[in-house]
């Protein structure tokens, strides 16, 4: 009768740490990084940033694309002057309103004006969502200059709420002097055709909830707000209009 032989398998199981622990011997601990602690060898008092929007309420902020009328160009026609936030802020003390609006992540102001008396939005022919108007004075470039601007917004809704607040903002109690108001009936006129006449080319210009933008440069001072038209020194985040408008600028 033959032998029968049998075969055992045995798991064989690494050591662990315990079992190479030699016994009476300390616990072997991680190593500790000691705390460096360097004093800084200039100190840099801290430097308050100031918006020039701190004594202004917000009465409106909604995303919007701004437009000027290049009259200079050969034709004239309308550039594209940034993309962002417009604000319409009213200042605590004297009831003045403004318009404010900087670029997508430059923050750079493309539009800082007053509401002034006989300000009037004209509807763009063809479009619910854009308005025409014309400014006397607008400091965006640090430099007092009359623009006619067109602001197209994303609906219909957020362009009628513009409207709304622009028109409370307009001053009805301010009376003109008989001079300005006998020049602004002989301008007016011709005003209103040029403004009806260039309104319906903002028809193909579309603003998206989400703009563009270049990133900012690096190092580039950056704030929120602008100085009020006229008031303080000038902003230094000021840009001057871009070559199409928006060359080398934003989208």
């Amino acid at each position: 009768m033959a032998d029968e032989t049998t075969t055992t398998s045995a798991v064989v199981q690494a050591p662990t740490q315990d079992d190479m622990q030699a016994p009476g011997s300390p616990e072997v601990q991680a190593p500790r990084s000691p705390e460096l602690h360097f004093e800084p060898i200039v100190q840099l008092d801290k430097v308050e940033t100031k918006t020039m929007e701190e004594n202004e309420s917000v009465l409106l902020q909604m995303r919007s694309k701004l437009f000027r009328y290049d009259h200079r160009a050969d034709p004239p026609e309308w550039k594209e002057r940034g993309t962002g936030e417009v604000k319409i802020l009213r200042h605590t003390g004297t009831g003045r309103c403004r318009i404010v609006m900087r670029r997508d992540k430059t923050l750079k102001i493309c539009a800082n004006h007053y509401i002034l008396p006989l300000m009037k939005l004209r509807p763009n022919v063809g479009s619910e969502k854009a308005w025409v108007y014309s400014v006397e004075s607008d400091f965006a470039d640090e430099v007092a200059k009359a623009e006619l601007l067109g602001i197209r917004f994303a609906s219909k809704e957020n362009a009628q709420k513009f409207k709304n607040i622009f028109e409370e903002c307009v001053p009805k109690d301010e009376v003109a002097s008989n001079d300005s108001r006998n020049e602004d009936d002989e301008t007016e006129s011709g005003d209103e055709d040029e403004e009806e006449a260039v309104a319906d080319q903002l028809g193909a210009l579309t603003v998206t909830e989400n703009g563009g933008g270049s990133p900012p440069t690096e190092g580039a001072p950056v704030t929120e707000g602008g100085s009020p038209p006229g008031e303080g020194e000038p902003d230094s985040t000021t840009d001057t209009p871009q070559t199409d408008e928006r060359s080398g600028g934003d989208s």
